[in-house]
């Protein structure tokens, strides 16, 4: 059903319905495969993943940590089970982040004891279950393959760039990415430069800015889900950037109100 509404027409053997239907009853298989859910890429699904728990620290920010653990349980495996190293990364960087930002001064401690408990038990289960060699926890490998990657693409498209008006500017599409030697750029700061130039760079870097001044927490946190961007997209991926902008905009209008009710 879900191959019919919503079919992979790439060229991934991994990502096709009939692979991974062809496997289902093999135990080894099932083990060995990197899972999406509903996605047929995990780490998109898993960038959305991240997205849900940066909503749900935010609203239950008041909550005591236990309350919180369920979730934050089934968040955490459902990234074990994509394989997605940024994925992991990111989370982490959400739970220490929130506990940081969204806890007083008082309860900080209490905070600092949780993460390094946190931090030595994941190090600890790693160590002991033989699970340094799994993909996501292989962030050495990921930095000297898909990060670099994504460098070695970039630095060709742009020696290659002897246009002084599409540096300013950009070139709007990505559809002729191909002249430079390149099948894509897959990274948010790579697309904003191509498609906009140095002119579209600053000025998202403007619009950023001003939302940094606003010194509102939700608004800063929410910001966080931009580190897909070193490996991935947000704004350039047109599912993303809707439901990022919508986020966005939502808690800037409750910045708005409460600082309306502080000024009255």
């Amino acid at each position: 059903f879900f191959d019919r509404i919503y079919p992979y027409e790439g060229s991934v053997k991994g990502f096709s319905s009939d692979f991974l239907l062809s496997g289902s009853g093999n135990m080894d298989f099932v083990q060995t495969r990197r899972y999406g859910g509903l996605y047929h890429n995990p780490n998109q699904a898993v960038r959305y993943v991240s997205v849900i728990l940066a909503i749900f620290l935010i609203e239950v920010k008041k909550y005591a940590f236990f309350k919180q653990l369920p979730f934050l349980i089934i968040v955490l495996i459902s990234v074990l089970l994509s394989g997605s190293r940024t994925g992991l990364i990111v989370i982490i960087v959400l739970w220490i982040a929130s506990q940081l930002l969204f806890n007083t001064n008082k309860g900080r401690s209490k905070s600092y004891l949780i993460i390094g408990t946190f931090i030595g038990l994941l190090g600890y289960f790693i160590s002991q279950l033989g699970l340094s060699g799994r993909r996501v926890f292989d962030i050495s490998s990921g930095i000297d393959g898909s990060l670099s990657t994504k460098f070695v693409w970039f630095t060709s498209f742009f020696e290659n760039l002897d246009s002084p008006i599409k540096f300013l500017f950009g070139h709007f599409t990505t559809d002729n990415i191909e002249q430079y030697g390149v099948k894509m750029l897959d990274s948010e700061w790579g697309e904003i430069f191509y498609n906009f130039g140095i002119f579209g760079v600053f000025s998202l870097l403007i619009f950023y800015g001003n939302i940094l001044k606003t010194k509102d927490k939700n608004l800063l946190f929410l910001l966080l889900i931009l580190l897909w961007g070193i490996t991935s997209t947000i704004l350039f991926s047109y599912r993303m950037s809707f439901l990022f902008m919508f986020l966005l905009s939502n808690y800037y209008s409750y910045y708005l109100q409460n600082r309306s009710i502080k000024d009255t």
